[in-house]
This record gives structure tokens, sequence and C-alpha cells, in this order.
């Protein structure tokens, strides 16, 4: 009997070991195929530092959207050269992080043969998908495509003087590893520093207005939210090897430049004329700028804390519960990502102005909030509803498929969720709220020094509401006895409108 019991208990801890695996990917992994244009992708490429009990695969996202995998190992070669979305699986929970991989052919042994008679024009993806659903033409002549980063151009519609080779606006609107807070902090930078690089303000100019303002950030908080899942501007920009941008470069006016259409002359036509790059908006952190260092990811296994209250939730009651973000950056912005399973948010309840906090409710009922704090940390409430009784740690957890991140001008730090018990809420010194006696025996009174409506809940060290008082008065006399509560430690909660506060109570 002892050996079966260890057994269970050996099974039940491995699974409860392995339900803690949480996977952390490498934002950006290239990867060169071999010389016979080749290669594997491995696990360990994507991996970061996950948990050692984690059982992963990889899954490839191609250019037509379709997914190779999920599979131990993932085999590439020519037909894969550009830059995709790889996602690492946990087979048993499920858990999932993404990465974003450029598969290239740096020994350049893949084939560009488009023909006899005919040029390649070589598409190299930058920071967007091979797939760029552009038509190209020569002189207003469609050209014909070999693969997703080929085209071949024939030698006889190249004219003597001048050429002009022009790219329509894509209606793909797809994004490398999606456009984060570490895109939203680096157009914050140019703001505050100005750009060397004229390709990092371009891509930041989300509505293609030609020049960077607030509604450039605006728009770029709002895709991070999932508000909108496109932008205003026509994807995907194409420079040319040759492109020489003005020195005096001005990253709020630029109106007028066009990376959609390409001029040369055919007299001198070499193969650096048919080569270019290709950039997705939004997706600013990949291109590099020497004016101002790029922003560093901090070590995964040391996070930032977004800590909520663990209170219980009565069904069929609204229940405010206090959630703050700790970090020791002097950071720029952040976004969470909270799954609230099957609760209802009713309100959030906050002091910042629009500007500074955005949220958005995803169609998974996923709470994602945008933060650019003005000197202040961010501490809010949530005002939450429930159809049964639980705790709020029962259902409330960190989005799987969202990069939680608190982002600075020079680092980037993960978050973790971080569940606080009553006992150890931190007490606001509300001057017109006492308690007393406190410590009390039996009798204890609770008295407010302004009018207004107000409702008091007193709530036992595992946050059950042992007392609700809604209307409350001024003052309030009280009974350890008559509310039938044990000697011990509480918390009595006041919330008067959008505002919370707590005072403990200890009782003899």
């Amino acid at each position: 009997m002892k050996n079966i019991l260890y057994i269970l208990v050996f099974a039940l801890g491995s699974i409860q070991a392995h339900a803690q695996c949480t996977p952390i990917c490498n934002a950006f992994i290239n990867f060169s195929l071999d010389q016979n244009g080749e290669g594997v992708i491995l696990v360990d490429m994507i991996d970061e530092g996950s948990f050692p009990n984690c059982d992963f695969q990889l899954q490839l996202e191609m250019a037509n959207g379709s997914w190779i995998g999920p599979a131990d190992s993932i085999f590439v070669d020519c037909a894969h050269v550009g830059v995709h979305t790889i996602r690492l699986i946990d087979q048993i929970t499920s858990n999932s992080c993404w990465g974003t991989i450029s598969i290239e052919d740096i020994l350049g042994v893949c084939n560009n043969d488009v023909g006899e008679g005919n040029l390649p024009l070589v598409l190299n993806p930058e920071n967007g998908f091979g797939f760029v659903g552009s038509d190209i033409t020569l002189n207003s002549t469609p050209l014909s495509e070999v693969n997703s980063y080929l085209y071949a151009v024939p030698e006889d519609d190249i004219l003597s003087g001048e050429n002009i080779i022009d790219f329509s606006p894509s209606s793909n609107q797809s994004q490398i590893g999606g456009v984060t807070t570490l895109d939203l902090v680096e157009l914050m930078k140019i703001f505050e520093f100005g750009v060397n690089n004229p390709m990092r303000a371009i891509l930041g100019d989300v509505d293609e207005s030609g020049y960077l303002g607030v509604n450039d950030l605006f728009l770029i908080r709002q895709r991070i939210l999932g508000i909108i899942n496109q932008w205003p501007a026509q994807n995907f920009l194409y420079l040319n090897t040759n492109h020489q941008f003005d020195s005096n470069f001005d990253p709020f006016d630029f109106i007028g430049l066009d990376l959609r259409q390409y001029r040369f002359s055919g007299d001198t036509i070499d193969q650096v004329d048919l080569t270019f790059g290709v950039y997705a908006f939004g997706d600013i952190s990949v291109v590099e700028d020497s004016l101002s260092a790029g922003i560093q990811i901090e070590d995964r296994s040391n996070k930032d804390k977004l800590i909520i209250a663990d209170l219980y939730i009565y069904a069929d009651e609204d229940m405010s519960v206090p959630v703050r973000l700790e970090s020791n950056l002097d950071f720029k912005a952040s976004q969470i990502s909270v799954d609230l399973g099957s609760l209802n948010l009713i309100d959030i309840n906050h002091n910042y102005g629009g500007s500074e906090f955005m949220y958005h409710i995803s169609s998974e009922n996923q709470l994602r909030i945008s933060y650019v704090p003005n000197g202040e940390s961010l501490e809010f409430d949530l005002v939450l509803r429930s159809s049964s009784d639980l705790y709020s740690s029962d259902v409330l957890k960190l989005s799987d498929d969202f990069d939680q991140q608190v982002v600075s001008f020079s680092s980037s730090k993960d978050v973790e969720l971080v569940f606080e018990t009553v006992s150890s809420l931190t007490e606001v010194n509300e001057s017109n709220f006492k308690i007393f006696p406190n410590p009390a025996m039996d009798l204890f009174t609770l008295e407010f020094h302004d009018a207004v409506t107000r409702e008091v809940r007193i709530l036992n060290i595992n946050g059950q509401v042992m007392t609700q008082i809604k209307n409350a008065s001024s003052r309030i006399n009280l009974s350890q006895q008559e509310l039938q509560l044990t000697p011990g430690l509480y918390t009595v909660h006041v919330k008067e409108g959008s505002k919370s506060y707590f005072k403990k109570l200890i009782l003899h």
C-alpha cells in the first residue's frame, strides 16, 4: 500500500510541477541555411530559460498563414527564406510563447534562377513576412512571381534611360511577432532624442501621414490592446539597397517620400538596383539606430510583479479587487493582459488620464492594459462579478498569448503575477476614517468624518466577507459577539464611489 501511495503522490507531484511550465521564447532568432540550402530548427534555439520540466514542440507559420508542426524539430530549405513567426508549445499544458525567426541564405546557395532572358528582383524581409501581397510592376507591366521573395524581370522590358518599379500598397497587415510596447517606447525615444536611421521614424508613421505625431503613439497602443487589427496605412515599404536618405531627414516632416516606387537607369543596371528590403509598419524595435542604444531584455528570471489582492468574491455581488504593478525600472510604458476567465469586469477604478491608462476587453475575456506613467506607479481596482463563490486567485491569470512587458528607454522586463493575501494588504492612511478601540474586545466603532455614500465590508484573513453594510452612516457601533467574529486579524474594506481603501482590525 505504501508503494502505491508513493507512486500516486509522486505522479500528482509531477503533474502539479508540470502545470507551472511557463514557456519563454527568444524574441528574435537569425537562422542561416547550410551549404546545401537546408537547415533544422530545434527547440533549444527558441527556448530561453523556461522551466526544465516543460515538454516542447515547435510550430512555424508560413507566408500564406498556414502552419508547419507541431513537431520536435522543423526542416527548412530555400522555400522558407524570409521572416516567420515561430511558436513553442508545451504538449501537456498547451502553454505557449511566440518569437520571430529570420531564415536567411547567407551563403547564397539558393537558386535565384528566374529563366533565360530575365533578371531576378529579390525581396529581403527585414521585419515583415515574405508574403507581401503587393503587385509589382516595371514601367506599368506586371512582373511574374517566382516565389514569395523572388520575381522575374524581363530584360526586354528594361528601357534605355529611366525605369520605374512600382509596389502597390498591400492589404496584408501581418506583423512579425506583433507590435509591442518595445516598439512604442522606441518611438517615444525618437520624440525625445531624435533619430539617425530614418527607417525607424518612417515605420513609426503608422497612419502614413508623412510625419510622426501623437496619433501614431495612440494607434500603436490601440494595436497592442487589440482595439484595431490593422493600420490606417497600407502595409509594407520597399527600400532599395542603393537608397540614400537626405542627410537632413526630418522625422516630423517627410511628406512626399515614396518607398513604394523606385527609379533606375536601364543603361547602368546591376543586381543592386533589383534588390529591396521589405519593411512592415509599426515593428520599429528590430531596426537599429546608432543615435541611441537598443532596449535590452533583462534576465527573464528577474521579473516585475503584478500584485492582485486574493479576495473572496461572492456570487452575483460586485467586488473591488486592488491591483498594483511593482517595478524597479524608471519605465516609460507597460503592457499587461489578465485572463478574467468566468469573471465579469464591471468597472475599473483609477485616477489616471486617458493618455496614461488605456484598456480593452478582448473577445477571449482578456483585460489588456497599456500604461504610460506620468511620474506615478500603476495602481487600480478591478470591480468584478462572479456567478459563483470563489477567490480571485481561482480564476485570474496572466494571458499566455500576450507579452507582459515593462519597458524603459534602456531595458525591458517581463512580469509575473503574485496574489496578495488580505492580511498582507497595505493599509491606506485615510484621515477621514478611524477604528477605535483597535485592538478591540467585543465593542468597536467605525467613524467617518464626511457624509458620503459608502459601503463597508469586514473580511477575515482568507478574504471572506463576514459583514457587509451598505449605505453606511458616518458612525457605526459594532459588536464582535453579535457579528459572531472570532478573535483574529480582519480587514475593513471601505468603498466610496470609485475610491476604495483598507484598514486592519484586530479582535481579541
